[in-house]
């Protein structure tokens, strides 16, 4: 009886050591504090890309909005709600005087503010669309070569980078850029009608 009771102890002991090897082989996960004002973003691979996760105040949202406009080398389409950051639409420019093509979707009650790049942009050459659905245009989205999309809360603005709690992600997968896109002409062809032409002074 008491062998038995031993080799059962063993095989138990065992059990439990293997159950515990096996949780330590998994792969980690990354946990991210809710009040972090890192500028550090975290970076998840997928089976066919990434995903880059920033959050603002202050986390480094424009920067790499920036960095991934200077990187482009054949297209750029945007679709944002608000646009008044004025290194953002320098880099725009900066892109499109070295051949990228543009697209820029802005929110047409937005696009009137006296702080939205709109008149900036369509001076300096790049195609500027109005939305005309009656709603607003809330997107915030950036495609770049097909491949790499900009999206989540984050508005191209200074409050966005400086004040605001917002998230955005940079997402590195074909099959979820490809959706993107096909959403992007979609909505550039639907509002052909509100291109604006360059303001005069």
């Amino acid at each position: 009886m008491q062998r038995k009771s031993f080799t059962l102890l063993v095989i138990l002991i065992f059990s439990l050591w293997t159950i515990s090897c096996e949780k330590n082989t998994t792969t980690p996960t990354t946990t991210i504090s809710s009040t972090s004002t890192s500028s550090s973003s975290t970076t998840i691979p997928t089976s066919t890309g990434s995903i880059e996760i920033f959050f603002s105040p202050r986390g480094g949202c424009t920067d790499e909005v920036i960095k991934e406009i200077n990187n482009a080398m054949n297209y750029i389409d945007v679709a944002m709600y608000s646009f008044t950051s004025d290194p953002i639409a320098q880099a725009l420019v900066n892109a499109k005087e070295r051949g990228v093509k543009i697209r820029v979707l802005l929110d047409k009650q937005q696009a009137g503010s006296s702080s939205s790049k709109a008149e900036f942009l369509a001076n300096n050459g790049i195609l500027v669309s109005l939305d005309t659905h009656s709603g607003y245009m809330h997107n915030k989205i950036a495609i770049i070569d097909g491949a790499v999309v900009i999206t989540g809360s984050f508005n191209w603005t200074e409050s966005a980078e400086e004040r605001n709690q917002e998230n955005m992600v940079v997402i590195s997968d074909p099959w979820v850029v490809q959706v993107y896109k096909e959403r992007f002409d979609y909505l550039w062809n639907y509002n052909s009608g509100g291109i604006i032409t360059p303001f005069t002074n």
